[in-house]
């Protein structure tokens, strides 16, 4: 369900070294809002190596209210646990 639509919009990606749990926290924390039912994490390796990970946050009805994406050469290893475990989809209840 998240696939299709965030990895369909259009996003503006900030390009960082290395992407970490806090970075993503941060960012859901300060884009989170009352509406919100859940925040959703996509990881996708490009073919440089690099990894592109796009984030949304969506409301009761799967609407996505925002979102954001990074390019980044390095995932901290408990973030890319996370992605492995969960075929490259973290999704946050709120």
């Amino acid at each position: 369900m998240f696939w299709p639509i965030l990895l369909g919009i259009a996003v503006v990606f900030i390009s960082i070294a290395y992407l970490t749990w806090k970075i993503l926290e941060d960012w859901s924390t300060g884009n989170v809002t009352n509406e919100s039912s859940c925040v959703a994490f996509i990881k996708e390796r490009l073919a440089n190596g690099d990894y592109k990970v796009v984030a949304g946050v969506f409301d009761q009805r799967e609407e996505l209210q925002t979102a954001t994406g990074w390019e980044t050469e390095e995932l901290e290893t408990e973030l890319e646990q996370e992605f492995r475990k969960n075929k490259n989809l973290i999704v946050i209840d709120i």
